[in-house]
Parts: C-alpha cells; structure tokens; sequence
C-alpha cells in the first residue's frame, strides 16, 4: 500500500533548531501572489459591482423618470381642477346651459384670457350625457361624444385624471399637428348645481420640460448613493479578500512543510532499512550461502529455501526503498522521471505513449505531486488493468499543470468501495486536493481507465 509523501521541499529545510525554515524567495512569491490575488479579487469585486449598479441604475432611471412624469401630471391635474372649480365654473349656470349667447360670451372672455397667458390649448365642458355644452371652439358645442368609462366614472366619484396622449384624430381635430397633448378632465359643480366634466388640453412641450428637470434633479442623487454604497463596501471587500489569502499562504504553508516533513521521515526510514535491516539480511543470506556448502545433504534444501526467501525479501525491501524515496525525480526531473516509471510495464510487453514536453516548469511541490499520480496510476496499470497499451500525457498551460494517463485495460468502477491495490490512488486524490488539485477517474467494466489530474500553478 502506497502512501502519499514527496521528496524534500526546498521551501522547508530542517534548521539547527528543529523548526523549518523558508527561503526569503518563497516568502516573497507568496507575497506576490497573495497581493496578485487581492488585485484580481478587488478587480472582480469592482466589475461586478460596477454590473450591478448598472443593473439597479437602469430600472431606477426608468422608475424615476416615471415617478417624474406622474408627478408634473398631478401638478397640473391640481392646477386644472382649481382653475375648474373657481375660475370657469361660476360662470356655468342655467342661462349658458340653455344656450344664452351673453352667458356664453362672458365664459368665452374668461377662457381666452386663460388661453392667452398659456399653456392652455382648449377648454371644453360635458355634460353627464357626453354633450359639450361649451368649448372655446364654438363649432364644437352641442356636439355629443362617447364617454369612456374612466372619464365616465369622474360623476361616481373618480379622481381628476391627467394623461399624455397622442391626438385622437377624431376629438382632437382641432389641436392635430401639434404633437403629444396633455388632457385633463376635471370634475367641478357649476353654478346650476349640476356636476359638469372640465376638459382641458395642454401642450406636452412644458410637461416634458418640467418631467426632464425633475428627472435631472433626482437622477444624480440616486447614482450619488449607488457609487457610495460601492465605496462603502469596498474596504470590506479588500478586508475580506485579504482575510481570505491569507489563510490560503497559511494553507499552502502548512501543505509544503507536511510534505516535506514526510519525505524527510520517508528519508529516515529508507536509510535505517537500507543500512540496517537490509544490510542485516543480505549478511545472514551470505553467511547462509556459506554454511550451505558445509552442511549435510538432509539440511541442505532447508538452508536453500531459507537463504531464497531472505533474497526474495531483500529484493522487495529494496522496491521498497525505491517507493519510500525515490532519487529519480530529484536527479532527472519529472519528464524523464515518468519515462522511468514506465519501464516496468514495458517489461511486462505494455506499450507506452509518452506525451511529456522535454522541459517541465512547475514548482517541486507540484511535481512531485504529479510524480505520485503516475506513479500510483502506473502501479495499478501494472498490476490490475490487463492492459497492452498506456498512454501518458504532461503539460502546463492557464497556469494548470495536467496529467493524464490511459489504458485500454478492463476497467474499473469509480464510484466504488476502495479495491485492493487502488487505495494508494484514493490517498493521493486528497492530498491533491489540498494543493487546490482535483483527480478524476473516468472508468468502466471493458472500458479502460483514465486518471487526469489538474493541478494550479499558482503563477
């Protein structure tokens, strides 16, 4: 069963004092990094907040300028229904509904004085029935129109309605031409006791003015806020992702200084084997092959098969040594590394594909990471896949390191239990993992196996 460990980090050494120690060359790429990723954190921040302002500003722009319009309508709602009610209703009684030319003739002097101080445009007054009972425009009197229910609904009780229209071509043949209207209905009691609509049209020229100017008032307020609340919450941001980084440095830290202090124990297990326990065994298997010579016949095939079993476990106490501490990657680098841990499955009459740049740049930690993968993956192609083929591929590009590896072997399924042999594969995947790594197995009965490991570069 293979664990997962790797060779010694130049970033943690052990010091006279037992604590590790880091180049300043490293602490400075930390830092690089770290502020490299407070930049981007703040840029990210700033754009999406940047989107989202836009995203808020749009609709408030529309709301307001709605809530603009609305506004300079009541306005002017108000202003007709007072003009209704104290200027031109008075002079609506009994004589002017009958038709009286005098009675009609002083409302007509009123009503142009109205329309020459402007912006009134017309005047018109309806009955319940929808009869005009007078206009400035005199033609227009006695006319009998068709009441929508809205306007209709102003003799219930309904409120003062004032609206931007386009010109009706049919009532408003008088004022087309001039563009968008204003019109206002307005109820009021005349002087004859009866309740009366007051129709009055307006030019939307100075309404719009008025909307622009209120709109232009409040606008700046809004974006005002908006860019504040960002500012606000700005600091807090780069707090945060300052926060953030640097539990990661810490992180990364704590994971170059576990795997360092892991090869140096798999170090110190590998020399005390090969110094002691090794060198122990091949004594007693020398010194077995002499006393062999010497003995009788009927002791002979015991000493035999004892001096070939120690054999036999110095051999796999030496694969072992290999496993615990390999020297490979350190003396040739990890491309011709992994064409070295091919070699036992050539042996074994597997083809092997190798797709390795000669050249690897990536951080120890990072190969010997990857180191393990292929090592683990290409044991248990070995040993397990059945397979003839394998394929290898390395590469570093978007600052990803990416290793795959490929067999046509038998298969196996991934969602699985942990099988026998593979549990090696399953402690890499969380030690990569830490790195910021992923491992995926795409696997099946009959379908091969592939293990692609990405891992971040961090530059």
């Amino acid at each position: 069963m293979s664990t997962l460990l790797a060779p010694p980090d130049p970033t943690v050494l052990p010091g006279g004092n037992g604590k590790p120690h880091r180049s300043g060359a490293h602490i400075l790429d930390d830092q690089a990094t770290d502020r490299s990723a407070v930049r981007q954190t703040v840029t990210v921040f700033l754009i999406l907040g940047i989107a989202a302002m836009v995203l808020v500003f749009i609709p408030s722009v529309a709301w307001i300028r709605a809530q603009s319009l609305d506004h300079v309508l009541d306005n002017i709602a108000i202003s007709t229904e007072q003009m209704a009610e104290h200027t031109l209703a008075p002079f609506v009684d009994d004589q002017l509904l009958a038709g009286d030319q005098e009675a009609l003739d002083q409302l007509d002097a009123v009503v142009h004085g109205r329309l020459a101080e402007g912006p009134l445009m017309r005047v018109k007054v309806i009955d319940d029935d929808g009869v005009i009972v007078y206009s400035d425009e005199d033609r227009l009197i006695g006319e009998q129109m068709q009441l929508p229910g809205r306007i209709a609904g102003l003799f219930d009780g309904g409120e003062t309605i004032a609206t931007l229209e386009d010109p009706d071509p049919q009532e408003n043949r008088s004022e087309n031409g001039g563009g968008q209207l204003v019109e206002v209905y307005a109820l009021a009691e005349s002087a004859a006791g009866q309740d009366l609509i007051f129709e009055a049209y307006y030019p939307a020229g100075p309404v719009l003015a008025d909307q622009r100017d209120l709109f232009l008032r409040l606008v700046p307020g809004v974006l005002l806020a908006l860019v504040l609340l960002q500012a606000a919450q700005l600091p807090l941001a780069l707090w945060l992702s300052r926060r953030v980084q640097s539990h990661q440095i810490v992180r990364r830290r704590l994971l170059r200084q576990s795997i360092a202090a892991s090869e140096l124990e798999r170090k110190r297990i590998a020399r005390d084997l090969h110094d002691d326990v090794i060198q122990d065994l091949a004594g007693l298997s020398y010194a077995l092959e002499s006393v062999e010579t010497r003995t009788a016949d009927t002791v002979r095939p015991t000493i035999v098969r004892a001096r070939t079993i120690l054999q036999n476990n110095v051999g796999t106490l030496r694969g072992m040594l290999t496993e615990l501490y390999p020297g490979d990657l350190d003396r040739m680098g990890l491309p011709r590394a992994l064409n070295r841990l091919a070699d036992p499955l050539r042996e074994q009459g597997i083809a092997v594909t190798l797709n390795v740049p000669e050249h690897f740049e990536a951080g120890k930690t990072i190969q010997t990471l990857l180191y393990r993968v292929a090592r683990e993956a290409l044991m248990n192609t070995a040993k397990h896949a059945q397979a003839d083929s394998v394929a290898v591929s390395l590469d570093v590009s978007d600052r990803t390191a990416r290793l795959s590896i490929t067999d046509n072997g038998i298969g196996m399924d991934p969602s699985a239990d942990v099988q026998d042999g593979h549990l090696g594969l399953r402690l890499v995947q969380d030690t990569v993992a830490e790195a910021g790594g992923t491992i995926e197995i795409k696997s099946g009965p009959g379908e091969g196996t592939c293990v692609a490991t990405n891992i971040p570069t961090g530059s």
